[in-house]
């Protein structure tokens, strides 16, 4: 890849960064195991402010992308490209480094021709090249998430093309395959393509006829308890030792990172455990180790599944559950609100984001934490609208108020937002005159009368709290079969 140049030290302008190498080894998914040596440059003693910013995918697109190809009934693919960073654009500046030991002749150094591994703006580099490359393709960028690219033909959707630094998710038509694909694949070294059935991001993922289906199974059964003695369980309320706190946070991160990607029935526990992180106590790991237990439950492994949808996108919907607990967390007075979303036909659903966080504020009052919720919901669920029209029209679409989308000449209103709350308090403040007493609430209240006036959010529609599906975002020992039954079926019963 021509990554760098020798020179003689009589010809460095400038500082000579050090270098180290990384070894890491790894499973594959035939179960083979690898060993990769990669030289890297130690970038954090290069003085000059350098932009290295690049996008990755967010969650909520990679399921979008996912859900166009079963909506669209394409096939899915990856691929990796190999020693990415090598292969994108030429470095701008002078960079020296000193060679590994392995490789050093006498006053020489090397001058860097690649922004290689270990600088600062490496990825962004590399994220240049590849948008270059697919915009000479006559790939579009998305405008509300930079990471995906959607091709067009005759103004119909062809494809969709996300990148992840290195890695890339692909659906899209057998011309869009063969004439864009195949060329950005004849540019770059590429590594392994899977079609189909392939592991992404750490996420499984399988197509079949009748829709997708999204696990982590190969990362849950590496997820263990924390061991503690009889006699350390009965200790509740005393500090984890120094090791013991060490395996509490490991353990924490791994149940967030299936709670983020798969599992939304596990957000709630992982929230509240994040808040004893510094200083957890006994009681705080016995929880979290029957969070794990609960990972691997037998009702609770199936996954997620996007079935096959027959609507047109004139047809379908997004659905919003909101939920709030208030004053429910350890400290006495925090709240909780949660939300998911779905993309919607008929009867069946995909599933595309969910949350579950700390309100940022103390709020005083049930319907305060209520109504926090939904206007948090509805603020991501109206991105997702955005992303979601812009991918299947192609169109220019702008925003003339907020939250308000259309193309400016047709005026044409896709995807409503039905937003579903287990609060009548909230459903009847909205539909009438009815004033809060908080003024904070007033606010909030006026924002989704608001959207209700404009028409992106069609409805709020008040619930039961046994068929609100974001109960288990915001509180302890809840019934999780519901939630569980709809990401494993993909049908739901408003």
């Amino acid at each position: 890849f021509s990554a760098f140049s020798e020179v003689h030290e009589d010809e460095v302008e400038g500082e000579i960064l050090s270098t180290r190498w990384i070894i890491t080894e790894k499973i594959d998914e035939d179960g083979n195991e690898k060993v990769k040596a990669r030289l890297v440059i130690r970038g954090f003693e290069e003085e000059a402010e350098i932009r290295s910013d690049s996008p990755t995918a967010s969650k909520s697109t990679i399921r979008m992308v996912l859900s166009t190809a079963v909506v669209k009934n394409w096939n899915i693919e990856t691929l990796d490209v190999r020693a990415a960073f090598l292969q994108g654009q030429d470095i701008n500046r002078n960079v020296y480094i000193t060679p590994p030991k392995e490789f050093r002749k006498k006053n020489i150094v090397w001058k860097l021709n690649k922004t290689v591994y270990g600088l600062s703006d490496a990825s962004r580099s590399w994220y240049l090249t590849m948008k270059k490359e697919l915009e000479s393709l006559g790939m579009l960028q998305s405008t509300v998430d930079p990471a995906l690219f959607h091709f067009y033909r005759d103004g119909q959707l062809q494809g969709a093309f996300l990148v992840h630094v290195d890695d890339f998710l692909i659906c899209g038509t057998k011309f869009f395959k063969e004439h864009i694909v195949r060329r950005v694949a004849d540019k770059f070294e590429m590594g392994k393509t899977c079609i189909a059935d392939f592991r992404f991001l750490g996420w499984n993922i399988a197509r079949c006829k009748d829709g997708i289906t999204i696990n982590q199974n190969h990362y849950v059964e590496t997820v263990k308890e924390v061991d503690l003695s009889y006699q350390r369980r009965q200790e509740k309320g005393a500090d984890l030792s120094k090791e013991e706190t060490t395996e509490y946070q490991k353990l924490l991160g791994k149940l967030n990172w299936v709670a983020t990607q798969s599992r939304p029935d596990l957000k709630y526990e992982v929230l509240e455990a994040s808040l004893s992180m510094k200083k957890p106590k006994v009681d705080d790991l016995i929880k979290l180790n029957k969070a794990a237990r609960k990972l691997k439950s037998e009702e609770s492994v199936q996954g997620i599944f996007l079935p096959k949808m027959d609507e047109r996108i004139e047809d379908l919907k997004l659905y919003v559950y909101s939920d709030a607990a208030y004053g429910n967390l350890p400290d006495g007075f925090s709240s909780t609100q949660g939300h998911i979303i779905f993309l919607a036909g008929r009867n069946k659903v995909h599933i595309l984001s969910w949350s579950s966080n700390k309100i940022k504020r103390v709020v005083r009052s049930a319907i305060a934490a209520e109504t926090s919720a939904l206007c948090d919901a509805i603020e991501e669920a109206e991105e997702i609208r955005l992303n979601l029209i812009e991918t299947y029209t192609g169109k220019n679409i702008r925003r003339e108020v907020i939250g308000r989308c259309t193309d400016g000449d047709a005026g044409i209103k896709l995807l409503p937002i039905v937003a579903f709350t287990d609060s009548q308090s909230l459903q009847r403040c909205v539909e009438t005159t009815n004033r809060p007493s908080d003024k904070k609430v007033r606010v909030d209240i006026a924002f989704l009368r608001q959207a209700k006036d404009q028409g992106y959010v069609s409805d709020i529609c008040w619930v039961p709290t046994q068929r609100q599906l974001a109960d288990v975002l915001t509180k302890r020992g809840v019934n999780i079969n519901p939630i569980m039954k709809v990401l494993s079926t993909g049908i739901i019963d408003c």
